[in-house]
């Protein structure tokens, strides 16, 4: 018949409790994973809805095209940018022109 184990010696241990991690380990981190999922998007949600996140010159809210954004965010350290409108509003201002010796645009300023 079967013999009962009734002393449980430190090296079973270990390998029992191994075994154990190695055949549950796929369960916790699938449920996790949905779960943090969840969130991120009714994080992203909540950012829609955000009062302060409002830009009155074009009348928008933010828009939220990722569920990792706000992870991301807590991670800006440093923000390298050109001059091409990344940082800036791009907008360009007529200051000057001459066509056949015809000038056109503000005569007193001088062009920079």
């Amino acid at each position: 018949m079967y013999k009962k184990e009734t002393e449980v010696s430190f090296g079973s241990f270990i390998e029992r409790y191994f075994t154990f991690l190695v055949a549950y380990s796929h369960l916790i981190p699938i449920s996790l994973y949905v779960a943090l999922e969840i969130l991120k998007l009714m994080q992203g949600i909540l950012m829609k809805w955000d009062q302060e996140m409002y830009y009155a010159p074009m009348a928008k809210y933010v828009n939220v095209k990722a569920s990792d954004l706000v992870e991301e965010l807590g991670q800006v350290e440093m923000i390298f940018s050109d001059k091409t409108g990344t940082l800036t509003a791009n907008e360009m201002e007529f200051k000057k022109c001459s066509v056949n010796l015809r000038i056109y645009g503000d005569n007193s300023s001088p062009v920079i």
